[in-house]
């Protein structure tokens, strides 16, 4: 078991930035899609998800992704 000084410093090597991208893809894949609901703009579908295309461009862009956390959109 490790101890707490031990975790501490091997912790912020573990979380490096690819690790991060995956817990959040991870968490992402997990999370239950929500119930997209429009009354002017277009619903896009991509892999069988719905998402709201906010901006009416076609494309799904970051920001219009509820899969990715807040900090990414």
């Amino acid at each position: 078991m490790l101890r707490n000084s031990m975790l501490r410093r091997v912790l912020p090597i573990l979380l490096t930035v690819p690790t991060r991208s995956l817990i959040a893809q991870s968490i992402a894949q997990s999370i239950a899609q929500p119930s997209v609901q429009v009354m002017s703009a277009l619903i896009l579908t991509i892999d069988g998800k719905k998402y709201r295309d906010s901006n009416r461009s076609g494309t799904l862009e970051p920001y219009e992704d509820w899969r990715l956390p807040s900090a990414a959109r």
